[in-house]
């Protein structure tokens, strides 16, 4: 997933009916006033991460993408019927197979032998 810069809620309307607006110091900005949205009620600042860090190894570019692409609900596989010979041992990747980190990930292991790393921190500044 590619980050684009889009709101689930409209930051740009804070001017109030009123032609006023709500003001809080934000103390991640050095205390510095900004303008609270129309669309948010209630705002404070706190900085909270889980002290735990998520890792995960993985030897090739499939475990890799398939452990990232897990949380997504592919159904829409179902009905390919695809017939593998048992005698041959074979997968097919197809979920997340045009991400960045799947293109990345296969260029590697194609040059030589790669391994990756994966690491987490999840961090809440604002509530």
């Amino acid at each position: 997933m590619v980050r684009k810069g889009a709101y689930v809620i409209n930051v740009n309307d804070w001017r109030t009916k009123k032609k006023t607006c709500t003001l809080c110091k934000n103390p991640f900005l050095e205390n510095k006033a900004q303008k609270l949205p129309l669309s948010v009620v209630d705002w404070r600042a706190l900085s909270h991460c889980k002290m735990k860090v998520s890792s995960s190894v993985y030897d090739s570019s499939e475990s890799l993408v398939n452990d990232s692409t897990s949380s997504v609900e592919n159904n829409w596989k179902v009905g390919l019927d695809i017939d593998i010979s048992p005698k041959y041992k074979a997968s097919m990747m197809l979920a997340g197979s045009k991400s960045n980190l799947a293109q990345y990930s296969m260029e590697k292991t194609k040059k030589d032998k790669f391994s990756f790393a994966s690491h987490e921190i999840h961090c809440t500044h604002y509530r």
